[in-house]
């Protein structure tokens, strides 16, 4: 391969379709950085300076191997999952407390009359 080809790997990531604003705060949480909205339906933010693209249910990156892809899609899910706990317990009334590494504690708030 030459030395001045560049690869780009893609792996699928439908889960970015489903709430861009879960998935911009799970971005914050997991990466400490900004997502961005970039073409008609796209999104990107920076990864340890790669630039992650996720558009059409796919997510994609040039320069980094796809299992490096992969192992930061699998914490973005993991952290996604969390967002969509605490959004579903916030509309339910209930309030979570986290004890550790996915481990959530959720308690019933008491609402007054």
């Amino acid at each position: 391969m030459p030395c001045d080809s560049i690869i780009t790997n893609t792996v699928e990531f439908s889960v970015a379709a489903k709430n861009p604003e879960l998935l911009s705060r799970a971005v914050t949480a997991v990466f400490k950085t900004q997502m961005r909205k970039v073409l008609d339906a796209g999104y990107q933010f920076t990864v340890e300076g790669y630039t992650i693209t996720v558009a059409d249910g796919r997510a994609q990156v040039r320069g980094a191997t796809q299992k490096w892809l992969g192992q930061q899609l699998d914490r973005l899910k993991q952290a996604y999952s969390r967002e969509a706990v605490k959004e579903a317990a916030r509309r339910a009334g209930f309030q979570i407390r986290r004890q550790g590494d996915n481990v959530n504690l959720m308690t019933a708030e008491r609402r007054s009359a």
